[in-house]
């Protein structure tokens, strides 16, 4: 078993100093009409304003909350411990719950963050890779929103009034054209990927060609250089003058040869 050092020891056994739930909370406010009354609120004393003048309701705005803060913050709504989880832990799926007559609906906003692009090839596939991550990430934040959307827009259950029903069908078309178009995004992202990946292998193919017909070329006098370098006695032409020149230009002739034929196809 591992030993813990006698400093982290101590450390991990302090006790945690409780950070004040009004550190996290960066914008509180209470709406009435449609309008922002005037006023800074605690998030207590917004509640207590609202109830005192029995309409309108409060935005809270919290910004990485801990879960004692989130613990505080659910007992003056009274929300439920599942609830304050899911705005504890971010990067949670989106999706619509109701817990008795409240409504949590989970949402993770997008914004595009433009990379640094480094310098890549003509067919540029890793540049169109980390396009298509990008696109799937934002499939992923986009698309579960459907049916908490068809929920706030269609169930008649859900405490919401008429016409907040027609502002949220609005937003659900909204909504299906935009998965439309990131469907369309990763279709032909995915379509670029398989026509790179194509051009790829056909130029590797293309390589191997001319690797192979170059080595085609160079094994004639490599051969033929390698029968008369066996140094044996009797072998034809050692002692003729023309001997060498003839060898030289049989070699020339036939490497030629080769490279007209494998030009006229295509391969050099």
């Amino acid at each position: 078993m591992p030993q813990i050092p006698f400093r982290r020891r101590i450390a991990d056994a302090r006790p945690r100093i409780p950070v004040p739930t009004a550190r996290a909370i960066v914008d509180c406010a209470v709406y009435r009409d449609g309008r922002r009354l005037p006023g800074r609120f605690a998030h207590a004393a917004a509640l207590d304003e609202v109830r005192e003048r029995g309409s309108g309701f409060v935005w809270v705005g919290l910004h990485e909350p801990d879960a004692e803060q989130m613990a505080d913050v659910a007992h003056i709504f009274g929300l439920h411990e599942l609830a304050t989880e899911d705005a504890v832990h971010g990067h949670q799926r989106p999706k619509l719950e109701r817990y008795d007559d409240i409504l949590i609906l989970v949402l993770r906003t997008v914004k595009y963050v433009e990379h640094e692009r480094n310098a890549v090839s003509e067919i540029a596939i890793e540049a169109t890779y980390q396009l298509k991550r990008e696109v799937v990430e934002l499939r992923r934040a986009v698309a579960p929103l459907s049916l908490p959307l068809q929920m706030l827009s269609h169930d008649t259950n859900l405490p919401l009034p008429k016409e907040i029903r027609r502002y949220f069908r609005d937003v659900a078309d909204h909504h299906t054209a935009t998965v439309d178009r990131v469907r369309d995004f990763d279709e032909s992202l995915s379509a670029l990927i398989n026509a790179a990946l194509a051009r790829v292998s056909m130029q590797q193919n293309t390589d191997m060609r001319k690797i192979s017909a170059w080595a085609a070329i160079a094994a004639v006098p490599t051969m033929i250089a390698g029968i008369y370098g066996m140094n044996f006695e009797n072998m034809p032409e050692l002692r003729w003058a023309w001997g060498y020149p003839v060898v030289l230009v049989i070699i020339l002739t036939i490497c030629t040869g080769l490279f007209i034929t494998f030009r006229s196809n295509d391969w050099l």
